[in-house]
């Protein structure tokens, strides 16, 4: 499966914008009184019963706003194998699983950010260990170099759980968690974060 997906727009702000020409808080729509590109993309996909894989190429404001600055082209590159039954290894680079909002302007309806968006992970690079017991319950074990990063920064994972569970046709509950310390090599404090997410949808 192969498709492909371009934003474009026009956006004006009463703030300020930085030297790139981009409003304070820049993702979607970021740059200030001007036409701009948010988005364009090319995506390949495959399925099979035994593997799996995702590659997605992109360009335009919002990658170079709020994306990787070590792989700004890449939003999703990986591979995953049939392990047993219903498990599954995914190994790559990712789109973030976790929260309601995505850098894909065709997935937020108000074509904004919430504030809580900026303390989510945007992308991840790591490994996945997701057992589907049917389409209505999904558990994943995580572990990725870092938190919103492709590149690792020093020598911890960041480890997680998720939960994706669908009771009934109109309801939909997920959990998500890291843990991460995301420290600097030899800095003498250390930062553990504990990140959790959890969303309702009815």
């Amino acid at each position: 499966q192969v498709n492909g997906y371009m934003d474009t727009y026009y956006a004006a702000y009463s703030d300020t914008s930085n030297a790139n020409g981009f409003q304070k808080f820049p993702t979607i729509s970021p740059r200030n009184r001007q036409v701009g590109l948010n988005m364009i993309q090319l995506s390949a996909k495959y399925t099979s019963s035994i593997f799996r894989s995702t590659m997605t190429l992109f360009g335009g404001d919002c990658p170079n706003a709020a994306w990787s600055t070590d792989y700004r082209f890449i939003q999703e590159a990986n591979l995953g194998f049939n392990v047993h039954r219903k498990w599954w290894l995914d190994m790559g680079f990712f789109r973030t699983h976790i929260g309601l909002e995505s850098i894909q302007p065709r997935e937020n309806m108000t074509m904004s950010l919430s504030s809580t968006t900026y303390f989510e992970p945007y992308f991840l690079s790591g490994a996945k260990l997701t057992w589907q017991h049917s389409e209505r319950l999904t558990l994943q074990l995580n572990a990725f170099n870092s938190f919103n990063q492709f590149v690792e920064t020093n020598k911890n994972k960041a480890l997680g759980f998720s939960l994706n569970f669908t009771p009934r046709k109109n309801l939909n509950i997920s959990y998500s968690n890291l843990i991460c310390d995301e420290s600097p090599i030899g800095s003498p404090m250390k930062r553990t974060r504990f990140y959790q997410n959890f969303c309702l949808i009815h």
